[in-house]
């Protein structure tokens, strides 16, 4: 396991332990994602509100109270969805 407390400023240093920190370090950078696993992330990443359909309405001149209610309704099915 990584320690970031070896070794001290002007001590001596043995191949061992810092074989050891080498070798943690590389295991910590090879689990982290790459620049590609976050491109193929983000490809599909939009894909998640594809199931929200578009309104077909005209907005009314009169306020009409189930109208506004669609508009909520179709707000709140877009934001289930996009929430992770």
């Amino acid at each position: 396991m990584f320690d970031p407390t070896l070794h001290q400023e002007n001590t001596p240093i043995d191949a061992a332990p810092m074989r050891e920190q080498f070798n943690s370090l590389k295991a910590l950078a090879d689990g982290c994602a790459t620049s590609v696993d976050l491109v193929n992330a983000i490809q599909t990443t939009s894909s998640n509100s594809n199931g929200v359909c578009n309104m077909s309405m005209n907005a009314d001149v009169n306020y009409e109270p189930a109208q506004l209610q669609a508009v909520v309704d179709k707000h709140d099915e877009l934001i289930n969805l996009l929430s992770r």
